[in-house]
This record gives structure tokens, C-alpha cells and sequence, in this order.
């Protein structure tokens, strides 16, 4: 059961009819479109087209894909400014055929009185509330790893944001969780299936040139990632049919999700690779089966290969675009990336608990100019 919902919600029902003629999808994968730029295409390396529709009929309603959108944003907010930035820009969300949003990371800039506190990430709950749609946020470097208690910030976190979905909004998606790494988390949805990851960026406390702790932070790096990998594979079995080149039975998979997006905070470097190397490994066997990996972290957008089967799509930091529009067709395999454009303002702006959450965002502002002044005092 949600709590207090936001001014606006999402409250159709998906369509139980899936679509029913291939050959009127667009076949390119994916396509990025700006609202001032003329439009790009990419075509991959291989067909991404699956060849025939699924020959026996869903057991469940959830399983019956058809077009479906999200939006994407991260980095954001970094402070009291940019949180007043996302409240207006989550106020401002159409829910119109957009079922969820994700946050790849960093709600905070691990510095300053309130970064990594309790206090912040309870001010941001209450921006994000306001979006239409649910939250599936993802840990970033800066959330956590950055912090001068990581683990305390991670329970901070914890505390907060896990399960953020369920908080707000009324919805109908079986999110599973992975034991050993509860903020990792996966779902089916229309088709495609969406697996969330905790991989970060290079933590400011790497290679520290202190050895025990450089040693406890790689044998953690080491571990996170391991379980990653573990949970990313489990779902790719359990929701993609086998290939036929590995098939060792004739039994069906139910779901069979024709595409796949992981989620994480992470711009891929070298020091991912026994995450990422493995990931297009597997990717490379699912011949008409798209993956895209959608992160943030470098603060730019920005799309390109990370492989020849994986597209990778950078989102743009929070503070300098809206939230991106990512339309998903699982009948042509094709991926739709827009810059959003809202021009609606929705009646939140007029809404006590909007006008409230402002105030509580001074209220913080008040609080770090106030504590960065006594630091002055004590420093004198």
C-alpha cells in the first residue's frame, strides 16, 4: 500500500492486447532525437530484429509486451539550488505513456554539512515524491563510497530509498530483490527486462596509499561487483529464452523478454571490466536480443557501443536537463531517447505540500550556510 501520493499519478492499466503487426515498427536501434537537433540514427552491427512473434499465449497479463517509455536522469541534486531544480522539474513530468522513472545516482555531493546525512536524502524523498510516475533509484559513488562512513551512509540510504517505489505510488510492477545485495534489484515489464546494479564510479578513497585500507576497499570493490554479476546473469536465465546455439531442453521460457537494460551509476573504465567483460560475453549469445546500459556519473549525454551487441547511453547531469524520455519497442527492438520538453505545468505548483517542500529546502540551505559559518569561528 502507498503512502502519500504525489499531486499527479499513473493509474492506467497496461494494455492487454499486444502489438500486433511487426513490419509497422521502425527497425533502427537506437534512434536519439533532441528537441533543437535534427534527428540521428545508428544502426548496430547486426540485425536486432526478432523474427517471428511468440507462439504461445502469456500466462499473466504483465508478460504481454507492447511499447512502453521510462525517464532517466542523475547527478542531481548536488545542492540546496539544484534540489529547488528538481522539485519544478518532477512538478513539471507529463505521466502521459511514461510507466516509471529511474535515478542512475549521486542524489548528493558527499561534501558539506548535510551531504551523505540522514537530513539530506530525507529532503530529497520529499522532491522526488512529486514525481507522476515511480522512483527506481540506483546508489552512485557520491551517495555512498564517497562518504566519509560509507557504511553508515549506505544504511542512510538504505533507510530511505530502498524500495522507493512502494512508497508513493500505486503501481503493479514484481520487483525481486537479490539476498545478498538488497539495493540490487530487477523486474519484467512489457516485455523487457530492466536489472538495476550498485557499480559506481572510482570512489575518492581509492588507492589511498593506506594498505589495509586500500586492501578492505578492493576486497569490497571485488565482492560488489561479484554479486552484481551474479544477479545480472540469474536474470538474463530466467527471463530470456536460451539460445538456440546453448538450448538444452524444448521447455519454454514464459517471459521470454526480448530486450535487456541494465541500470547503474557507473561511466564504464577499465576497472569495471570483470563486471562489464562478462556482461557482453553473454550479451554476444543473444543473437536478436538487444542490451543497452544506461548510467550516469560523466555528467554529459552522450550514446555510444560500449560493445558490438551493448549500447551505452550517458545521461545528461540532472542540473542542466530535464529528465530523458527513453520510449521502448520490444517488437522491433528499438529504443527511443528524447530530450524532454514539457511545457505543462502541473497543479502541484499549487499544492501546500509543494509550497512545503520548498520551505523545508531553505530550511536545509539555512542549516549548511549556518554550520559553514561556526566551522569559520572555530577555525579563528
Amino acid at each position: 500500500m502507498a503512502s502519500e501520493k504525489p499531486s499527479s499519478t499513473l493509474s492506467s492499466k497496461p494494455s492487454q492486447e499486444p502489438t500486433s503487426l511487426l513490419s509497422q515498427m521502425p527497425s533502427l536501434f537506437p534512434t536519439v532525437i533532441s528537441s533543437v537537433a535534427p534527428s540521428l540514427s545508428i544502426q548496430p552491427t547486426t540485425s536486432l530484429t526478432p523474427s517471428s512473434f511468440p507462439t504461445q499465449t502469456p500466462t499473466h497479463e504483465s508478460f504481454l509486451p507492447e511499447a512502453t517509455a521510462f525517464y532517466a536522469m542523475g547527478d542531481i541534486p548536488y545542492s540546496t539550488n539544484e534540489a529547488k531544480l528538481l522539485l519544478n522539474q518532477m512538478s513539471d513530468l507529463s505521466p502521459d505513456g511514461v510507466d516509471f522513472m529511474v535515478h542512475v545516482g549521486d542524489m548528493t555531493k558527499a561534501s558539506g554539512s548535510l551531504g551523505c546525512s540522514p537530513e539530506w536524502f530525507e529532503m530529497v524523498d520529499r522532491v522526488m515524491s512529486f514525481s507522476p510516475v515511480p522512483i527506481f533509484p540506483v546508489i552512485g559513488d557520491n551517495d555512498v563510497a564517497d562518504c566519509d562512513n560509507p557504511s553508515q551512509a549506505l544504511q542512510y540510504w538504505k533507510l530511505t530509498f530502498l524500495k522507493y517505489h512502494e512508497k508513493y505510488w500505486d503501481h503493479t510492477f514484481h520487483v525481486r530483490y537479490q539476498k545478498e545485495r538488497e539495493e540490487n534489484m530487477a523486474f519484467y515489464h512489457k516485455g523487457i527486462l530492466y536489472i538495476f546494479v550498485h557499480i559506481i564510479g572510482t570512489p575518492k578513497y581509492y588507492n589511498t596509499g593506506n594498505d589495509e585500507k586500500d586492501r578492505l576497499m578492493e576486497e569490497e570493490w571485488k565482492e560488489r561487483h561479484s554479486d552484481n554479476w551474479k544477479w545480472t546473469k540469474h536474470n538474463i536465465e530466467k527471463y530470456l529464452a536460451e539460445p538456440a546455439s546453448l538450448r538444452t531442453s524444448t521447455k519454454k521460457n514464459k517471459y521470454n523478454a526480448r530486450g535487456v537494460v541494465v541500470l547503474g551509476h557507473a561511466r564504464p573504465r577499465t576497472i569495471h571490466n570483470d563486471y562489464f567483460n562478462p556482461l557482453e560475453d553473454i550479451a554476444d549469445k543473444y543473437e536478436n536480443i538487444p542490451f543497452i546500459y544506461i548510467h550516469g556519473d560523466g555528467h554529459t549525454f552522450d550514446k555510444s557501443n560500449l560493445s558490438k551487441k551493448i549500447q551505452s547511453i550517458q545521461v545528461e547531469q540532472g542540473a542542466n536537463e530535464e529528465p530523458l524520455r527513453i520510449d521502448v519497442n520490444p517488437f522491433s527492438s528499438s529504443l527511443l531517447v528524447q530530450r524532454t520538453n514539457n511545457n505543462n505545468r502541473s497543479n502541484a505548483f499549487q499544492t501546500q505540500r509543494f509550497r512545503s517542500t520548498k520551505t523545508s529546502i531553505r530550511k536545509y540551505e539555512k542549516k549548511q550556510n549556518q554550520n559553514g559559518k561556526n566551522k569559520n569561528k572555530n577555525k579563528n
